[in-house]
């Protein structure tokens, strides 16, 4: 935390869990991973180079898990009509053969 406050996933910074790159919390800019700030390895605030304070909370998630089977559909049609580019098909296709993880959609920010 800087000064007591919850920092947003990007004002974490470390090691990419995956690749070992310097990522951002929210994603590596390396390997195209999407990240939770806790798994980076050596974490640290961007802010002020201190060791984040990792805190329980409580969040509101997007499901997306519960759509993959709809997404791998979509994507088949996408790529069947050539209605999107060659590398948005193979990432979306990388995304959905990881498995696509739950994602919280509030954050512990007076904007939320």
């Amino acid at each position: 935390t800087f000064d007591n406050q919850f920092l947003p996933d990007r004002f974490v910074e470390g090691k990419c869990p995956n690749c070992g790159t310097h990522s951002r919390g929210d994603q590596c800019d390396n390997c195209s991973a999407i990240l939770d700030p806790i798994d980076l390895v050596d974490k640290r605030c961007s802010i002020c180079s201190n060791e984040p304070e990792v805190r329980e909370t409580e969040h509101f998630y997007y499901v997306f898990s519960e759509f993959q089977n709809l997404l791998e559909t979509y994507l088949n049609d996408a790529e069947e009509t050539v209605r999107w580019r060659k590398n948005a098909i193979n990432l979306t296709k990388r995304y959905l053969r990881e498995g696509l993880p739950d994602r919280a959609v509030t954050r512990d920010l007076p904007n939320g």
